[in-house]
């Protein structure tokens, strides 16, 4: 191996196996190959190749690429650094762990001086400890608080396969050191028993515990309950108690498929025994009774 102390960035330095200098044009470009290591005090980069340009101000890493920025670990395909604004874009297979965070995406761009990783499409961001994943594209994420928001398509649910859980909306943000989510517009969360649509949620996934804001809705086979807001409590990701509030509307079927609306300023619905749930309504109730679904239809 050889050691050069040519410094091709401000403080950035580099070790290879072979180093090659090639002239193209006016042009010089350094081409390391074997075990190259590019390192400074708050970044180290190691692979197999390495082309660095100096009069562009970048250079590329190609195969066997591990990073460490500060207190992530990165691995990749390959690596493109703007040395001047101090910026690494990455591409294929890209990972990023950060304590119990770790980041999946086919490319992230990452602005080291801000430390703020940017995913456009395809990004896989999990809590490791608490097996949560969250998907989505146009991702914007701060490495150093642990947080981000997901732009289009995101998704929140356990990540394992043999759980329906699962948080869809038009907007997310997630915060892994406050272990929370929160989601707006067209909220909706699948859960094994039921349904819920709102406007706005926010889920401390960690105590699993949440708040439900704005036209919240339970959907469910036995029927349509119809809320201003809820909070919700959940066990191993599974409803097991709602309180919705204000104005609570509830609309199920009989046996015989005749039709029942109730109408209460509070509502508790027990779940925590399955097929065998419980409402409480509280505040004064009031309900009418409908023989034919046609008439329920007709008052609604």
């Amino acid at each position: 191996m050889i050691l050069l102390s040519l410094i091709i960035c401000s403080g950035l330095q580099y070790t290879a196996d072979k180093m090659e200098n090639l002239r193209e044009g006016a042009g010089r470009t350094t081409h390391l190959i074997g075990n190259v290591h590019l390192y400074e005090e708050k970044l180290d980069i190691r692979g197999a190749e390495a082309w660095f340009k100096p009069a562009e101000e970048s250079f590329i890493v190609y195969d066997s690429l591990r990073i460490k920025a500060q207190d992530a670990d990165i691995t990749a395909d390959s690596l493109w650094f703007e040395t001047g604004n101090r910026i690494s874009h990455l591409y294929r297979r890209v990972i990023v762990k950060r304590g119990n965070t770790e980041i999946r995406a086919p490319e992230i761009t990452i602005y080291h001086r801000t430390r703020t990783a940017k995913i456009p499409y395809g990004a896989q961001i999990r809590d490791l400890k608490e097996e949560i994943l969250v998907t989505g594209d146009a991702v914007s994420y701060s490495l150093e608080d642990d947080k981000g928001t997901i732009e289009r398509n995101p998704r929140l649910r356990e990540d394992r396969d043999s759980s329906n859980f699962q948080i869809t909306s038009k907007r997310m943000h997630i915060d892994q050191g406050n272990k929370s989510a929160s989601a707006a517009e067209n909220v909706r969360i699948v859960t094994e028993d039921a349904n819920v649509y709102c406007d706005t949620l926010i889920l401390f996934y960690e105590q699993d515990f949440g708040h439900a804001f704005g036209n919240t809705a339970i959907e469910s086979p036995e029927g349509r309950i119809e809320a201003d807001s809820a909070n919700f409590w959940l066990t191993g990701r599974n409803l097991e108690e709602i309180f919705l509030y204000p104005d609570v509307v509830t609309r199920h079927r009989t046996e015989g498929e005749d039709s029942v609306v109730i109408r209460s300023p509070y509502l508790t619905i027990d779940l925590s025994k399955k097929n065998a749930e419980t409402l409480i309504f509280t505040g004064g109730t009031r309900g009418t009774y409908f023989w034919r679904e046609s008439e329920a239809r007709a008052e609604e």
